[in-house]
């Protein structure tokens, strides 16, 4: 499997002092990768993404650096994909097997690192495979995950897995899945009744809150950005709700004009307070700590109003760069 041509800065970025203390390391994250080129439903990029920052924002220093991180993260998952789609797949020609067998079990050592990387991928997609997996197969996949998540030594995770797939079938490990939208439109609509479509500029009152819809682009459409203003002592703030801007792991032209006419829009709304759908982007765990120890409410920050549309607008570049990516 080849490396990325441009590994160099992916490679140092998590060990800058700015990056969340759990950002996958270069090898964690060929392993990761791997799990999800070889997922059985394909998980954008916004879905994922999170975990190689730890859950967290990933506090890049500006757009500039966003774009080359984000390109070279998109590059090294198209060419592990593409030793997915087009097999045999092995492992990347950098991660490199110590001559000493025991040594693999380093914390440093490449292999040990892509081992963690796969076995954390497979725990958070691991409801999918257990979806499509025949019951009778069940010792036959617990054999490859063993045998794929031997150099992590976290032998308690690895029995876990191995005892959900081959006995129970209820491991405790699974992070949560993808999110995975019904095709079925009339099945769709039966299980969710549509009583009102909104359009772009359209206002929905919910007690004495009215929101207002902003139609922007997103990897499934119809998607938008929510904003309402909320008083508190004698002051409006204007809230942003995030839900949308995160394209899929491929970007056609049609949808590539949707996000270019979304970004500088979603921008420009007044915002002092940055919230959504995925706490990440607006950095929700790290500010409701800082909450909790008291002084001013951090989620008053103009600063974040912007991190979102930036990150998702160096993604999509990133994308269309690489010419789209993705099986």
């Amino acid at each position: 499997m080849a490396a990325s041509s441009r590994a160099g800065g992916l490679k140092a970025f998590p060990d800058l002092p700015s990056r969340p203390a759990d950002t996958f390391r270069y090898h964690e994250l060929q392993g990761f990768l791997f799990t999800i080129a070889c997922a059985p439903e394909m998980a954008p990029p916004s879905e994922w993404l999170p975990i190689v920052f730890g859950g967290d924002a990933s506090r890049f220093a500006n757009p500039k650096e966003a774009q080359e991180i984000l390109g070279q993260i998109m590059e090294l998952y198209n060419a592990i994909n593409d030793t997915v789609v087009h097999p045999p797949a092995q492992l990347p020609a950098d991660c490199t097997v110590r001559e000493d067998v025991l040594a693999n079990l380093d914390d440093d050592a490449p292999v040990a690192q892509w081992s963690r990387g796969f076995l954390q991928g497979h725990q958070w997609l691991e409801d999918l495979w257990e979806d499509l997996v025949p019951e009778g197969l069940d010792d036959e996949l617990g054999s490859i995950l063993m045998t794929l998540s031997f150099f992590s030594h976290s032998q308690t995770n690895m029995v876990t897995v191995y005892i959900g797939l081959a006995g129970g079938r209820g491991s405790s490990t699974r992070r949560p899945p993808p999110s995975r939208h019904t095709t079925n439109r009339s099945q769709r609509d039966a299980e969710d009744p549509i009583d009102r479509i909104i359009h772009d500029g359209d206002t929905v009152v919910l007690g004495v809150t009215t929101l207002t819809a902003h139609l922007t682009a997103d990897y499934t459409p119809g998607y938008a950005t929510w904003t309402m203003n909320v008083g508190e002592n004698g002051r409006t703030y204007h809230v942003r709700l995030g839900c949308s801007l995160r394209p899929g792991v491929t970007v056609l032209p049609a949808v590539a004009d949707q996000f270019a006419r979304s970004f500088n829009p979603v921008r420009s709304l007044s915002c002092d307070v940055q919230l959504g759908d995925h706490g990440a982007p607006y950095g929700m765990q790290e500010k409701y700590a800082t909450l909790e120890a008291g002084g001013a409410n951090p989620f008053v920050e103009r600063a974040t109003c912007f991190r979102e549309a930036d990150i998702e607008d160096a993604m999509v570049r990133a994308i269309l760069a690489g010419r789209g990516g993705g099986r």
